[in-house]
């Protein structure tokens, strides 16, 4: 939940180091607290992203999903989300058999993320309920997280994320880096490495599509 993570990181202590992937270009300047939880009762690791861009307006921003977008500095309460609880503005993850879905303990169908890194979709993120026929150019598969040092960030295809401002609510919108610096139009991107943060009490939610 947001009050965890805000928790996690006023924990930390100050330190620089570099973040992985390369191709990110993102830079953490505070040394994290390690945490490691496997939810119990749900049979998969869920957790929470955090954005790391030093000197940016989008480093320690949490993940949020709303309207088939993973976001980045979206305003708590506007994530508009189905919850068992208060899910403190944050989206909560697990990645199984490569795929990145955004966690749901009830019946029916789970959300999945989708990347589209052909020509028209130049590394655009979106989700869907799960089984649903996704688009054209669409990859579901290819999601993990890499461990660097006593930290682990979330990578799709050994690329990294990226951010570009003007988003829903002023939030920074998110894709997969594949090389274009103003993927879909969009101007003053930023690369980022997406923090993996293992959440302890995660919230079942459905987001908005």
């Amino acid at each position: 939940m947001r009050f965890a993570v805000l928790g996690f990181l006023l924990a930390a202590s100050a330190s620089s180091v570099s973040a992985l992937p390369a191709s990110s270009a993102a830079a953490d300047d505070s040394q994290y607290l390690e945490t490691r939880a496997t939810t119990s009762g749900c049979g998969v690791d869920a957790f929470n992203l955090v954005s790391l861009r030093s000197g940016s307006p989008i480093h320690q921003g949490s993940f949020s999903a709303s309207k088939s977008a993973l976001l980045v500095n979206l305003p708590k309460g506007k994530q508009a989300a189905t919850c068992d609880g208060n899910p403190g503005g944050v989206a909560t993850f697990f990645i199984k058999d490569g795929g990145l879905y955004l966690y749901h303990a009830g019946k029916g169908k789970k959300q999945q993320v989708f990347v589209d890194r052909s020509g028209m979709g130049q590394g655009v993120l979106g989700y869907m309920d799960e089984g649903q026929t996704p688009p054209r150019y669409a990859e579901l598969q290819g999601w993990k997280s890499v461990k660097n040092g006593d930290r682990s960030y979330l990578t799709f295809k050994d690329s990294g994320l990226l951010a570009c401002p003007g988003s829903l609510d002023k939030s920074w919108r998110v894709w997969v880096d594949i090389g274009i610096q103003s993927p879909g139009g969009n101007k003053n991107c930023l690369g980022l490495s997406a923090m993996v943060l293992p959440s302890e009490d995660p919230v079942s939610c459905r987001y908005t599509r």
